[in-house]
């Protein structure tokens, strides 16, 4: 109790400091989003892979449900891409949202899982449920994570989620909704953790690219897209939204 105390962490909080392999599965989940999503031979051949190697998972009866979790994943993404009836797409959604809405408490495993699914629901337009109607309760509790004693493996993680949480706010309700939430989330991590000039400068662009109040937007992401260029080559890419969008979701 005193070495949680002194953290700043919750009891599961501590907990999870000591689960093995926590790192390797949330790599494994983001590795699995990630991929799923892409459409080169190389990237397809990931994703079957990962799904083939979750298999021995899918009947254990051991402590294995956050892998299991995992292969549901793939699951409804081929169910999707394979054009499956609706109400077995429904059927691997609820089983993720049905584990999300358990959960009292959000771990970064979780908070991947639910973007993961978001992301998955937008991209493929698929009707509003459980992880939308509480988007609200997920924005507050990724903000909570912003702690300054916040172990610095983590960091990269809880701003990852941010950015791709705001492109999601965006596209599912508005960029006003966005742009709100990234301005409180850059106000607690400038004043809670020591930020590299990396985070900041795709912080700097996530509030450009929603700040549609701004009567210079255009202009500012031009210019800030000129700071990119410096260091890149884009010439798959149609113009400077685009662009913008690709460097906040990794893609460059």
């Amino acid at each position: 109790m005193s070495i949680t105390k002194l953290l700043g962490l919750s009891s599961i909080e501590f907990k999870d400091l000591f689960v093995n392999s926590t790192d390797e599965l949330i790599q494994l989940l983001s590795l699995t989003i990630d991929v799923s999503f892409r459409t080169t031979e190389l990237e397809k051949e990931t994703f079957t892979t990962i799904c083939s190697e979750l298999e021995k998972f899918r009947a254990s009866k051991e402590d294995t449900q956050l892998y299991q979790l995992i292969l549901i994943f793939c699951d409804l993404v081929k169910s999707i891409q394979d054009k499956r009836e609706d109400s077995q797409v429904n059927y691997h959604i609820n089983r993720i949202e049905s584990y999300l809405a358990k959960s009292e408490y959000l771990t970064l495993y979780d908070m991947v899982l639910y973007l993961g699914l978001m992301k998955v629901k937008e991209y493929y337009r698929l009707p509003i449920t459980y992880v939308e109607e509480n988007m609200d309760s997920f924005c507050r509790t990724l903000l909570a994570k912003i702690k300054p004693n916040r172990l610095v493996e983590g960091r990269s993680f809880i701003l990852g989620s941010i950015i791709d949480l705001s492109m999601l706010l965006a596209s599912r309700f508005d960029s006003k909704t966005a742009f709100q939430f990234l301005v409180q989330a850059k106000e607690k991590i400038v004043h809670s953790w020591k930020v590299t000039s990396r985070d900041l400068e795709l912080l700097e662009c996530a509030l450009v690219l929603h700040d549609q109040q701004d009567q210079n937007h255009t202009q500012r992401i031009q210019e800030a897209v000129a700071n990119i260029r410096n260091r890149r080559i884009f010439e798959e890419y149609s113009d400077e939204e685009e662009i913008m969008m690709a460097f906040l979701m990794g893609s460059i």
